[in-house]
């Protein structure tokens, strides 16, 4: 919920109830990260005013210190910490410090190392899902335009 709060312009929205309801099916690990990108797509879907679109990752850490973006449930069970991240997409300036992140979750344990190298690589990560993101809607909105301008002649 957090993580979205500052997401949506509720104050174009006065006296509005934004309620985001996650049902998940099946877990082949990184649950909570589908959930936020799940939220993200639902919220960009709706049309409400966004002042930004939230993407999430999941990360685990090996026993060796290799990271692994996007764990499945079999590679859950190798790792001995486990991070969730989501960040917003605020374009930066280039040289500006990073944009925090608006959610972290973590299990087990990682070394210094480890955390920063995951919170760099969740960043960049998070970057390509917003790319993703932007493609897609880009994509849907000129295929949607097609079809009204085509609807009405």
């Amino acid at each position: 919920r957090e993580c979205f709060k500052d997401a949506v312009i509720t104050k174009l929205l006065p006296r509005t109830a934004i309620t985001i309801v996650i049902q998940v099916v099946q877990d082949d690990g990184a649950a909570l990260s589908c959930a936020v990108n799940a939220a993200s797509a639902a919220l960009i879907d709706s049309g409400l005013p966004l002042s930004t679109v939230v993407n999430s990752v999941t990360l685990g850490a090996l026993e060796d210190g290799t990271i692994l973006l996007d764990c499945k449930q079999d590679e859950h069970e190798q790792v001995v910490g486990q991070m969730t991240l989501a960040f917003p997409s605020v374009k930066q300036d280039e040289g500006s410090a990073p944009v925090g992140a608006a959610l972290c979750s973590t299990t087990g344990m990682f070394t210094v190392e480890q955390c920063i190298e995951c919170m760099d690589l969740g960043r960049q990560a998070c970057r390509s899902l917003f790319s993703f993101f932007r493609m897609t809607v880009e994509h849907y909105q000129a295929t949607s335009n097609k079809f009204v301008t085509t609807a009405k002649r």
